[in-house]
């Protein structure tokens, strides 16, 4: 047999420990239940603030197994997207990274919101966000290449050259417990400063 097929140590104890994918897959179980959970909040706090041109879709949980070889769940709400145009709050869990929320704007909502992100940018209340300086806007890691720290200074030449803008909020796995409340206000800053 081929030397390239042959398991390391490590790998062997995995494979032979059921447990450990058992215990993956009851994570990824309270992950969805946790978005579950989240989006019944979300839905409240949106229902009494949401801009008015923005359609509540119902809340997505959506979840895969290789967002860049890692498995990962989020969750969108509000969620519109077209073709030329999308308002999107994403809450993303990345297996063995972070879990993170993510406000995408672009197209007439690019336009009709990116002040208000500006505003609120000058004003200190992102001053732990980061914003995307990527031409990809699908990505959410948090590589220099993706995402630069608000405390390194916005520059909004970027968002200038492409038509969408993106701002996220890392949290990292270690405060999954405490998780709920920082997504939960994170969000509703997010609403606060695009509302009406």
């Amino acid at each position: 047999m081929q030397h390239e097929f042959q398991l390391t140590k490590f790998e062997t104890e995995l494979i032979v420990n059921a447990e450990v994918m058992l215990a993956k897959n009851r994570i990824i179980q309270k992950v969805v239940g946790l978005f579950a959970a989240l989006s019944e909040k979300y839905v409240s706090v949106a229902a009494t603030s949401l801009v008015s041109d923005v359609n509540c879709k119902s809340p997505k949980i959506a979840r895969g197994e290789n967002y860049l070889s890692l498995p990962y769940v989020m969750l969108d709400y509000p969620r519109n997207f077209s073709n030329k145009d999308a308002f999107s709050i994403r809450t993303f869990f990345w297996w063995g990274q972070h879990i993170s929320i993510h406000l995408y704007l672009s197209g007439i909502y690019k336009s009709k919101y990116q002040n208000k992100v500006e505003i609120a940018i000058n004003k200190g209340l992102l001053q732990d966000w980061f914003w995307c300086v990527n031409q990809n806007e699908w990505q959410h890691h948090f590589e220099e290449d993706n995402y630069v720290s608000m405390q390194q200074g916005f520059d909004a030449t970027p968002h200038e050259q492409v038509n969408f803008l993106k701002i996220a909020k890392k949290i990292p796995l270690n405060q999954w417990n405490s998780s709920t409340e920082t997504l939960l206000e994170s969000f509703t800053l997010l609403i606060n400063i695009i509302r009406d």
